[in-house]
């Protein structure tokens, strides 16, 4: 019986825990209740564990629970998001029967997300790291070299993550990795093998190491590394790696080895998520709907300088529509508000009067097409009293 668990019916003078006890083990007792020694330093470490906010975040947040605040910052992407909510939470039980059990030893499931750009990638996985109370670093891996050469290598993905965690090592240790545009370091069919790869198949090889649990140098400043340096164990490490695959076939381990993925980091990222692209729906509830949407953004900026900024249901749809025809996906709605409201904010102060600005769909076509200045004819004075105090 884990030694956790109190029995019914402890025998006289046996732990009320494990309900054994063995000469050598002193009892501590308080009325009928008794535990053993072994029982009293395995709840001690229950509790050190329980302390620790990475367990604290998740003890009562199953994964339908973890979706459910997924979709307050993400939009669509339902699959996506059920398969991260059960990853992290594997991961966390992982985590926690490890550290107070031992026992069978459970591979960590790490994930691979495959979508156009725009589709929500790095949101998906910087809100699971928010939503777990983990640390979270992400890094583009088109910076990267191979290691031993000019550049960036794949320790700093180690360093980034130590002071995303406050330079708490345990907690880094647990942390959540989200490398992007992984299917830039994809192998290249016509590299000279008489050459070093550094870009491609070099750091992939580099990555491995990481991925797969060695301990990584932090001590960034050595041309090689010592007994001495301070290192960051990966093993209880989540990484989710990230790209658009562009020309892929498919998402079996196949095709990813022919697009230019080693076998062996195909094999590290046993989870492969293929995310849904984005349409104009989509495109307007992202700008309306999440706890930071776009527009609550804007409108914010805009009153703290006294201007009550209003968008037109057909505004929304026009922006959205805008968006989507730049094929930048949600990336792209950031860009085309500050260009239809670049003038507006470069003509903002503190004022006394509080303003009103409203944009409808023509001030949206004639800002983005330049085809007209509506600039003045947009602003209308009201008295302040007509305003609420924020």
């Amino acid at each position: 019986m884990p030694p956790h668990r109190i029995r019914a019916k402890p025998r006289p003078g046996a732990c009320s825990f494990c309900g054994e006890r063995q000469p050598a083990d002193p009892l501590l007792s308080a009325g009928e209740a008794a535990i053993c020694a072994a029982c009293a330093v395995a709840a001690a470490e229950v509790l050190r564990v329980d302390d620790n906010s990475l367990f604290r975040s998740l003890r009562h947040l199953p994964p339908a629970e973890i979706k459910r605040l997924l979709d307050e910052d993400v939009i669509g992407q339902d699959h996506a998001k059920r398969v991260l909510a059960v990853a992290v939470w594997n991961h966390h039980k992982r985590l926690f029967n490890r550290a107070i059990r031992g026992g069978v030893e459970v591979a960590k499931s790490n994930v691979l997300l495959i979508g156009s750009t725009g589709s929500g990638k790095t949101l998906l996985a910087r809100s699971l790291a928010e939503v777990a109370g983990l640390p979270f670093a992400t890094i583009d891996a088109t910076t990267l070299t191979r290691t031993g050469y000019a550049g960036r290598d794949v320790g700093d993905i180690a360093v980034a993550l130590v002071e995303a965690a406050g330079h708490d090592l345990e907690l880094a240790e647990k942390g959540i990795v989200y490398i992007d545009e992984i299917d830039k370091l994809a192998a290249l069919p016509d590299q000279d093998p008489g050459r070093p790869d550094i870009k491609g198949a070099g750091v992939q090889r580099s990555l491995l190491g990481l991925i797969e649990g060695r301990a990584a140098s932090l001590d960034r400043g050595r041309r090689r590394a010592s007994a001495n340096d301070a290192t960051l164990d990966t093993t209880n490490v989540l990484f989710i790696c990230g790209g658009a695959f562009n020309g892929l076939k498919g998402a079996s381990s196949r095709d990813l080895v022919e697009f230019g993925l080693l076998p062996e980091l195909v094999g590290r990222l046993p989870v492969v998520v293929v995310l849904e692209p984005l349409g104009r729906e989509d495109l307007v509830r992202i700008l309306t709907e999440p706890r930071n949407a776009l527009v609550e953004q804007y409108r914010a900026l805009f009153r703290w300088s006294g201007v009550e900024l209003e968008f037109t249901p057909d505004a929304i749809e026009e922006i959205a529509a805008r968006a989507l025809a730049r094929g930048l996906g949600a990336r792209g709605l950031r860009a085309v508000m500050e260009t239809v409201l670049l003038d507006e904010m470069f003509e903002l102060s503190d004022s006394p009067e509080r303003r009103r600005l409203v944009v409808d769909r023509a001030f949206v076509a004639a800002r983005l097409d330049a085809s007209q200045v509506c600039r003045d004819s947009r602003w209308r004075r009201e008295p302040r009293e007509a305003f609420s105090r924020s």
